[in-house]
């Protein structure tokens, strides 16, 4: 298993501000305060 890539690597490193504001924005629209 160490030797295969993980593909996700890079995917995650280079958009975790994007999925924070996404969970903020589900969070208001949901009612969250």
């Amino acid at each position: 298993m160490a030797v295969v890539p993980d593909p996700r690597s890079p995917r995650g490193l280079r958009y975790p501000l994007a999925g924070l504001l996404a969970v903020a924005v589900c969070a208001v629209l949901a009612g969250a305060t």
